[in-house]
C-alpha cells in the first residue's frame, strides 16, 4: 500500500504510481485489496524514482490528492544479465501451536543494445508460506450449560484458555488466515 499523510491506506485511489507515464495504481477500489501493480518493474530497471506530496499534483490526474510515485525505467546500454536466489524460514509459536514457515525467491534478468535496439528480459518467482493471522475465538460466558437432568454437552480438546482486551475469560478454538503466496513473472522489454 502507498500511503501518505493526507492519504491513508484505506484511501489507496488517491495516490497515484506510475512506470514511465504509466499508470500502475489501481483505482477501482480503495483498501490493501486494490494495490498497485507494484510487480510490473523489477529492481533492476528502475535508474530513479520520483516522489510527489500532493495534494492535487496540476502534473498529474485528480486522484493525486496523496501522492505520485513515477518510476523512470531505463534499458541496458550494454549486456547486462542479474540473478538472485533466497530463501527464508521462520518460527511461530502462539496459543499451544508450534509451527515453521518457509518461502523462496529466485529471480533472472538479461539485457543488452545492438545498435538501435535494446532489449531486456526478467523472470521471478515467489513461493511463501505465512503464518496465521488471526484466531477464531469463543467468550467462556457464550457456552451453554445444560438444564437440570438433560445430556451434558460432548467434551472437546484443543481450546486455549485465555484472556480478551477487555479481560474477559475466553477460548482460542484455532488459527485462521494463513496464506500461502505464488506469484509468477515474467517481462520482456523492447526500445528502439
Amino acid at each position: 500500500m502507498l500511503a501518505s499523510r493526507a492519504s491513508g491506506t484505506g484511501n489507496s485511489a488517491r495516490s497515484l504510481v506510475y512506470a514511465d507515464g504509466i499508470l500502475l495504481s489501481n483505482l477501482l477500489g480503495n483498501g490493501a485489496t486494490f494495490t498497485p501493480r507494484w510487480g510490473l518493474v523489477t529492481p533492476e530497471e528502475i535508474e530513479r524514482v520520483d516522489v510527489l506530496y500532493g495534494p492535487f499534483s496540476a502534473a498529474y490526474a485528480g486522484n493525486s490528492v496523496g501522492a505520485v510515485v513515477d518510476y523512470q525505467t531505463r534499458m541496458p546500454s550494454q549486456l547486462e544479465a542479474h540473478m538472485k536466489l533466497s530463501a527464508f524460514t521462520q518460527g511461530f509459536e502462539q496459543y499451544a501451536s508450534d509451527s515453521r514457515h518457509y518461502g523462496r525467491n529466485g529471480s533472472a534478468s538479461l539485457g543488452n543494445r545492438n545498435g538501435a535496439l535494446s532489449w531486456w528480459v526478467d523472470v521471478s518467482r515467489l513461493d511463501s508460506d505465512g503464518q496465521p493471522l488471526a484466531f477464531v475465538t469463543k467468550l467462556a460466558s457464550a457456552g451453554v450449560t445444560p438444564a437440570p437432568g438433560a445430556a451434558t454437552g460432548v467434551p472437546v480438546t484443543g481450546a486455549v484458555a485465555d484472556r480478551n482486551p477487555s479481560n474477559k475469560d475466553w477460548f482460542i478454538l484455532g488459527s485462521t488466515n494463513q496464506i500461502n503466496t505464488k506469484q509468477d513473472h515474467a517481462k520482456v522489454k523492447l526500445a528502439v
